[in-house]
């Protein structure tokens, strides 16, 4: 199977604070990855460094070359609140 995404050792802070840290993984093509964990724990800071959302990082990510990313926030820059439809997100 392909590696469509591969991250290694992978850390992001904010100001003087890690929020994640030395985080490795590698999803191949069929496979499936779920985030879990509290408020805080930097799930969403994830999802954001993959999709080069985020540029404070240290370490890698490399991609498959005809992957497709996206991350639909839960709040958009308008201060409006989910739920929409898929089409009004698009």
């Amino acid at each position: 199977m392909n590696t469509i995404l591969n991250v290694k050792n992978l850390s992001v802070t904010f100001e003087a604070q890690k929020v994640v840290h030395d985080v490795s993984f590698a999803i191949k093509k069929g496979e499936y990855l779920a985030l879990v964990g509290p408020n805080g724990a930097g799930k969403s800071t994830l999802l954001k460094t993959i999709i080069k959302d985020n540029r404070k990082v240290v370490g890698s990510l490399s991609f498959c070359s005809d992957i497709k990313l996206g991350y639909v926030a839960q709040k958009n820059s308008d201060d409006i609140y989910f739920p929409a439809t898929v089409k009004e997100v698009i």
